[in-house]
């Protein structure tokens, strides 16, 4: 008893201290080794996660992290969907970076879903730092951005969850 005991606090313990650590990058940019990340384009370019969030400055930014195999990912979209409705023509980007690897199987996930918004698949060698930065455990995973591209909520809500559109809304309401 004393063994499963020692167990559960060990792991309240830990999921402490994950909290505490994600709550601790709000407001923080990516670490260098994060922004250098690898992502590429639907067309096959490459381009750093640095230069993709500076292309898109001013906007708030909804980071999706997901692949096409992910049902829960996909079922998830049909959400962020109403929310791109919602948000249409207000300074909101819609960011989807792909953890496939096989670069067929994402084209033909982007052909499936369908969505609106800022498309990317993240190198392999990039993985890593990106999953370990936002403590990232499986997907899908959303991170929010303010307009400045620091980090909002490093473990933002679901798109089906009302407090997601509550810190986009607020978001919006500072200059």
């Amino acid at each position: 008893m004393k063994y499963i005991v020692t167990i559960l606090l060990s792991f309240y313990f830990l999921a402490n201290l994950q909290a505490q650590y994600l709550k601790n990058l709000q407001g923080q940019p990516f670490s260098d080794e994060v922004l250098g990340s690898t992502l590429y384009t639907t067309d096959g370019k490459s381009s750093t996660f640095a230069k993709v969030l500076d292309t898109q400055k001013g906007n708030i930014i909804l980071v999706d992290f997901w692949a096409s195999w992910c049902g829960t990912c996909i079922k998830e979209m049909e959400f962020t969907r109403k929310l791109q409705k919602e948000y249409k023509g207000k300074k909101v980007t819609f960011m989807f970076l792909s953890t496939d690897v096989d670069y067929k199987k994402w084209i033909r996930g982007l052909a499936t879903i369908n969505m609106e918004g800022v498309h990317y698949r993240i190198d392999e060698a990039s993985k890593p730092a990106i999953k370990e930065f936002l403590k990232i455990r499986g997907i899908p995973y959303y991170v929010l951005l303010d307009k400045e591209g620091q980090i909002y909520d490093p473990k933002a809500p679901w798109p089906h969850q009302e407090k997601l559109k509550n810190s986009i809304d607020l978001l919006l309401e500072l200059k």
